[in-house]
């Protein structure tokens, strides 16, 4: 019966890889089919600079590998390589802003590129190489996701609604924006779901990874921080932590630590009220209901449930913070909208657990 036993989960393990390995190979085709005939990384169209979003940060964490440039914050950074590329890689002349659009991508994420440009180079070429890269993890574990809310629904059909969710979002722009972009908001919301679907006992390295890839933004961060901090129990956040401490040292190794207050400055910036048009948000609550500081309100809202989720060790409060932002924030990406998946996931899991015992 033993030796029955161990065959019967030999062969789901041997099932589960084949189907992960289906679905990078699925994930990486599509990938390469996508930016070689659909979207180019960066164009010259009339003296117009067009660039992806991955594109711009990519080439700029290529300043760490470089002393003459500062750090990726300044404008005169952002600037200067985007001369470089125009002159160098596109040759083109293009006609350039000096203040050039500034980047919310935080000190650690800019690592993250930078330890991947020192494989790949910091050129367009590199920046292919690691966009395919992104888009493979991102597609694989977003696919992955899917396949896991399947599995749920056959057992539990409350998890039906996330999947239909995820299928929604897949059909539309925010799934779109954040393939076309290289945004990281899949990655991030693919790791943070998967950490919540894992059984408590063998999430430890799921929230970790989850936790880290986190740093890339605030707002994606200190929700995540706040939903694994308030899961009761043993804590499983303290090697994730440990990891991005690292990371913030080494952005300061590698940047300079001028990057943290140029990095501040920044954060300032959007937070003044700075908006782009196109980012508009129009689930802002401000719209609908009169609030004259509707985004103070978010943020003490936001305070309110992150301190009472911890106190009372409800994971479902604190997945309400992402609702907070998509709700008061009063500019939003489409590709953002996906953080809406988060919330309905951690509430799912939350119903099919007993009430004393609340997912992590």
């Amino acid at each position: 019966i033993r030796y029955h036993e161990v065959f019967k989960k030999l062969a789901l393990s041997r099932t589960t890889i084949s189907l992960f390995t289906l679905t990078i190979i699925v994930a990486a085709g599509c990938a390469l089919v996508y930016i070689r005939y659909l979207r180019p990384l960066a164009t010259n169209s009339g003296g117009d600079l067009q660039i992806q979003d991955f594109t711009y940060h990519y080439l700029l964490s290529g300043v760490g590998a470089s002393t003459d440039h500062g750090s990726p914050y300044l404008a005169s950074t952002r600037y200067a390589r985007l001369k470089s590329l125009c002159e160098h890689e596109l040759n083109a002349i293009c006609n350039l802003s000096y203040d050039t659009q500034p980047v919310a991508l935080s000190p650690t994420g800019f690592v993250a590129l930078f330890l991947i440009g020192r494989l790949c180079g910091y050129n367009l070429s590199g920046a292919l190489v690691a966009y395919t890269l992104l888009l493979t993890v991102s597609w694989g574990l977003w696919f992955w996701l899917g396949y896991v809310l399947y599995d749920r629904t056959k057992r539990r059909s409350i998890f039906a609604i996330p999947l239909l969710i995820q299928v929604a979002l897949s059909l539309n722009s925010p799934f779109q924006q954040a393939s076309i972009q290289g945004q990281p908001s899949l990655l991030v919301v693919s790791l943070v779901c998967l950490a919540i679907l894992r059984p408590r006992h063998n999430n430890s390295l799921s929230v970790s990874v989850s936790l880290l890839v986190s740093t890339i933004k605030p707002i994606y961060f200190l929700p995540t921080l706040a939903l694994f901090s308030a899961a009761p129990g043993p804590k499983k956040i303290v090697h994730g932590l440990i990891w991005s401490a690292l990371f913030t040292v080494l952005a300061g190794v590698i940047f300079g630590m001028r990057t943290f207050l140029d990095y501040r400055a920044v954060l300032e910036n959007y937070a003044s009220g700075m908006s782009f048009i196109w980012y508009r948000n129009p689930l802002n609550i401000a719209l609908y209901v009169p609030l004259s500081h509707p985004l103070l309100v978010g943020l003490g809202l936001a305070f309110l449930l992150t301190a009472t989720s911890i106190w009372r060790q409800s994971t479902g409060l604190a997945a309400c913070l992402y609702l907070v932002y998509v709700f008061f924030s009063p500019y939003v990406p489409a590709y953002e909208l996906l953080l809406l998946l988060v919330p309905v996931v951690a509430l799912c899991q939350l119903h099919v657990s007993s009430p004393s015992t609340e997912v992590s």
